[in-house]
């Protein structure tokens, strides 16, 4: 009695898939998707970063030249980053009075006690 014998479709001697088939198709696809995103990935960042302008205050973005901000009522340590044109100068007490307690030149950053600041 002989041994019974699979039909052709599932028996383990099928031919390999010939080279340059769909594996090496889905490959190139696969590459070329992630150098695209790479490609955006990369070039987004930079078109959409603008130049800061202004001074930072505690985090807050100020504007304008030749003017006054009371921050606080009172002196407490302030976190000034000057992205202006001129130089901003922290006072002691508010409406820009008291004396100046630190300039901030500009693109530079600081940490002085103040209650308000004149934006150059």
């Amino acid at each position: 009695m002989s041994e019974p014998t699979a039909p052709d479709d599932i028996r383990g001697d099928c031919d390999p898939a010939p080279s340059g088939g769909t594996g090496t198709r889905f490959g190139a696809v696969l590459l070329s998707g992630v150098f695209a995103a790479a490609t955006v990935m990369f070039a987004v960042p930079a078109v959409a970063q603008a130049a800061p302008s202004g001074v930072l205050i505690n985090e807050r973005s100020y504007s304008g030249t030749a003017r006054c901000v009371t921050v606080r009522s009172f002196p407490l340590r302030l976190r000034v980053v000057n992205h202006s044109d001129g130089p901003a100068r922290v006072y002691l007490l508010p409406g820009c009075t008291g004396g100046v307690t630190k300039s901030i030149d500009i693109g530079k950053r600081a940490s002085p006690i103040g209650a308000s600041v004149l934006l150059g």
